[in-house]
């Protein structure tokens, strides 16, 4: 059975410079890829406060994507310049935390972008 119900995700990637002593990111838009978005509510998606975190995306896919922890992802896409860099300071709504295998499905979990 495939995956349905897929939507486009597009995937920036980071990319850290150390500028006196104040670390930037720069993101670089890698690719779109359709994937299934789901907002999982489960006891593995509390905090330490017991409270549900509904900050946590899982996108769910049954083939090799390009896309690693780190990365950003986004719902929408992000305006880029000529050389795929995003520009006015934008950046992906949330960042990949962890990619498990489940049988031929990869599951990325996506916590929200709060500052990178």
């Amino acid at each position: 059975m495939r995956i349905r119900n897929l939507s486009t995700m597009y995937i920036y990637r980071p990319k850290r410079k150390l500028i006196k002593g104040e670390r930037i990111t720069s993101w670089f838009y890698v690719d779109e890829e359709m994937l299934n978005p789901q907002q999982d509510i489960d006891e593995l998606n509390r905090n330490s406060a017991g409270e549900i975190d509904y900050e946590i995306v899982k996108l769910r896919i049954d083939r090799e994507v390009n896309i690693t922890k780190g990365d950003g992802i986004s719902f929408s896409p992000l305006k880029i310049d000529e050389n795929n860099v995003v520009i006015n300071d934008g950046k992906p709504d949330y960042l990949v935390e962890n990619m498990p295998k489940v049988g031929k499905t990869t599951l990325y979990t996506l916590v929200t972008n709060n500052g990178e």
